[in-house]
């Protein structure tokens, strides 16, 4: 019985079979014991008398070697190919490795053909941990919506397919009875929660169908998304800022403290990202107006691939990247933003309806990572901006607003992938179906003022 319960401890059982995971292996080293292992090749080095394999299961950063002799190498030990081995874990001679596994029987369960890329969610526990130390609520809100939250039309919509009983050769029968797509945002959803529980979030995944099949736009991606009731106005914004700074910082001290290994090996790998990443914790982000901004890229446009921003109008990736560059490789926000870029619901400055109460951050060599502001309370003004297709949507939101009780509120969206590109050791997301690697930016300007902004 001894015995069973310490191989249960040691392991896993599955169907009937007890196998280890590395992690446990590496850091138990029960040696001259006999354990199964599975995992995918990272490496095959092959000598005339043994096979030395290198094993990875996901269970932690480093792998686990595998010797097997030459004899009974199977077929179809390539990288990243599927294998079981079973052996007795033994001393090293490596100084770089303690154990290894000398198998007796190596099987090689699928060979893969295509790389697929995985994104690491380790992340996303670390978001509820911050909000519930700071009182949030978190609300499951819906993946189908008839809303368009951004208001800028790019949805994926939904409808019956045909042979389904509601739908006819040549007709278009919407499953619901009107129009109903994949949702780009919980975040009007989230303003409805706050009316009643104050501060809510939600961690849910968001689609887009813009317009771009660049390296830089996922159609679906995953967005940290907050509101909190009873802030308005300048001191609203001044909230939400806090807010995205406290936010990005914990979690990126928490992924610094809590995976040492993992961040040490991306930091070797990646020149530059552990002086990135203290300059993000150790000091204040930088906030600037978006008239700043673009006042400094004007005084810049020699410096610039691109031509600077108008007064009125968005900034665009390499206008991102000079700007944090110009800080000094610090996180910027962007404050302050013209009305007409910014979405319908947004408030704006009073006596100042062309500036709205909206912030950006951006990071160095990501570039904007999240969005937000203060919530426009007047139904009115609401329906001035909404076009009368879209109004019929969002007419639960609007009453939410006419029939009082709604307090002024202000959240932000964040973006989980760009924020995981700064802070995790992952690789890129979604690799077979939009990649957003996040390559330095190739035209950053070499010449460059450090510091705040003039």
């Amino acid at each position: 019985m001894a015995v069973m319960l310490a191989a249960v401890r040691l392991g896993a059982t599955r169907h009937g079979r007890s196998y280890s995971r590395i992690v446990t292996l590496l850091r138990d080293k029960p040696l001259q014991r006999h354990v199964e292992v599975n995992g995918w090749v990272k490496a095959v080095r092959r000598q005339k008398e043994r096979t030395f394999v290198d094993l990875d299961d996901g269970s932690c950063v480093k792998n686990l070697q595998v010797v097997v002799p030459s004899t009974q190498r199977p077929p179809g030990l390539t990288f990243h190919a599927a294998v079981r081995a079973q052996g007795e874990l033994r001393p090293s001679p490596h100084p770089a490795q303690e154990v290894e596994l000398w198998a007796d029987q190596m099987e090689v369960i699928s060979v893969w053909k295509t790389r697929h890329t995985r994104s690491d969610r380790r992340l996303s526990s670390l978001y509820s941990n911050i909000f519930d130390r700071h009182g949030f609520t978190c609300i499951d809100t819906p993946v189908l919506t008839a809303n368009d939250c951004e208001g800028g039309g790019e949805v994926f919509s939904i409808q019956a397919t045909p042979g389904s009983q509601n739908h006819s050769r040549g007709q278009v029968i919407h499953f619901f009875g009107h129009p109903t797509h994949l949702t780009v945002s919980g975040q009007l959803h989230l303003e409805a929660a706050a009316s009643c529980l104050s501060k809510v979030y939600c961690f849910n995944p968001a689609f887009r169908a813009e317009n771009s099949l660049t390296r830089r736009h996922l159609a679906e991606f995953w967005m940290v998304e907050a509101e909190e009731a009873f802030l308005g106005g300048e001191e609203g914004l001044e909230g939400v800022a806090e807010r995205v700074e406290g936010l990005v910082k914990d979690c990126v001290e928490e992924v610094v403290e809590k995976r040492q290994e993992e961040v040490a090996l991306h930091w070797r790998s990646c020149e530059g990202r552990e002086a990135l990443i203290h300059q993000a914790l150790c000091q204040p982000f930088i906030h600037i107006t978006h008239k700043e901004a673009v006042d400094t890229l004007i005084r810049h446009a020699p410096h610039l691939s691109v031509p600077p921003p108008a007064p009125h109008e968005d900034l665009r990736r390499e206008h991102e990247a000079f700007l944090t560059s110009h800080a000094g490789q610090r996180p910027v926000l962007v404050t302050h933003w013209p009305q007409e870029v910014k979405p319908f619901y947004m408030a704006t400055v009073e006596g100042r309806p062309d500036v709205a109460l909206a912030l950006d951050l951006l990071l160095p060599e990501v570039g904007e990572t999240a969005g937000g502001g203060v919530r426009e309370p007047s139904t009115d003004v609401l329906l001035q901006r909404l076009p009368q297709d879209t109004q019929r949507g969002l007419q639960w939101y609007l009453e939410m607003r006419g029939l009082g009780g709604a307090p002024p509120t202000a959240g932000f969206g964040l973006g989980f992938e760009r924020l995981e590109r700064l802070s995790s050791v992952s690789p890129p997301p979604h690799g077979l179906v939009h990649t957003d690697a996040w390559e330095t930016e190739r035209n950053r300007p070499e010449h460059c003022a450090k510091g705040v902004y003039e």
